[in-house]
C-alpha cells in the first residue's frame, strides 16, 4: 500500500552521494532524518494495526519529520524535496488518501526503505582471519 514513495528515493540519494560539495556529515544527517521519518511512520502504522486509535498529535509529528527531510534536501533536488513535502502533507491531512492517491503521488513507504537499503548500503569489509 505504501510502496510508491520508493520510486524516487534511490535517484534522490544518488544525487546527494554524487555531489562532491556535500560533506559526509551532511549526507549522514540526511540519511538519519530519513531513518527517523521512516521508523516513526512504521511504528505508527504498527500501533494502528494493533487496533489503537488514531493519534492526531503523532500524525503531525510524522508530518514534521517528513517536512524536515524535505527542507534538508531542497538544495539538492527540488523534485525529491517536493515528494518528501507531499509525504508530509499526506500526514497533515490525516493520512486519509486512497491507495490510488498514494500510488499516484509516489509516496509509499516500504519500497523506499527496501530500495534505499539495497542500493546505498555501504559494502561490508571482508574480515581477514
Amino acid at each position: 500500500m505504501w510502496d510508491a514513495i520508493a520510486n524516487f528515493l534511490p535517484e534522490f540519494l544518488a544525487t546527494i552521494f554524487a555531489r562532491a560539495n556535500v560533506s559526509r556529515a551532511e549526507k549522514d544527517r540526511i540519511l538519519l532524518a530519513l531513518s527517523d521519518a521512516y521508523h516513526e511512520t512504521q511504528a505508527y502504522y504498527a500501533s494502528l494495526n494493533e487496533d489503537k486509535a488514531r493519534d492526531v498529535d503523532r500524525e503531525y509529528e510524522i508530518a514534521r519529520l517528513w517536512d524536515h527531510l524535505s527542507m534538508m534536501t531542497q538544495r539538492f533536488d527540488d523534485n525529491f524535496a517536493d515528494r518528501f513535502g507531499i509525504k508530509s502533507r499526506y500526514w497533515r491531512e490525516g493520512a486519509a488518501w486512497t491507495d490510488d492517491q498514494v500510488r499516484r503521488a509516489n509516496i509509499g513507504l516500504e519500497k523506499i526503505w527496501r530500495e534505499t537499503k539495497a542500493k546505498f548500503k555501504r559494502p561490508r569489509k571482508k574480515r581477514v582471519i
